[in-house]
């Protein structure tokens, strides 16, 4: 009977583990259509930044730029075949659907802005 008690106990305790499971996706992807460009930003989820700030300047700046219709969020960066390990924020620069620069690690605004400046 102690065998079948444990038994059950370790059935009960993989199951708890299994489905306590690490999210898979730590970020979000906003996705800014620009004429000749794409640009992603990849949100994490961990920490606010200078990313988001950059965007809310330059939408103030270029609303025409940066209306709702070219902003889409999502989740899945296998579209854009990139692979982001990092948890920390980072923006993409893509033309033709291949990256033609990587913003992340010690960055300013302005640095972003002026950019993405370059773009419009």
């Amino acid at each position: 009977m102690k065998k079948y008690f444990i038994f059950i106990f370790f059935i009960i305790i993989i199951t708890l583990l299994t489905a306590c499971q690490k999210e898979s996706n730590p970020y979000d992807v906003i996705s800014i259509d620009l004429t000749n460009h794409e640009v992603l930003y990849i949100q994490s989820k961990k920490n606010p930044d200078i990313y988001l700030d950059a965007i809310f300047e330059l939408r103030e700046k270029h609303p025409y730029a940066f209306s709702a219709e070219k902003l889409t969020k999502n989740n899945n960066l296998n579209q854009y075949n990139i692979e982001h390990e990092s948890t920390e924020s980072s923006m993409y620069i893509l033309e033709d659907g291949k990256i033609k620069n990587e913003l992340n690690g010690d960055i300013t605004k302005e640095e972003i802005v002026q950019e993405i400046e370059t773009l419009l």
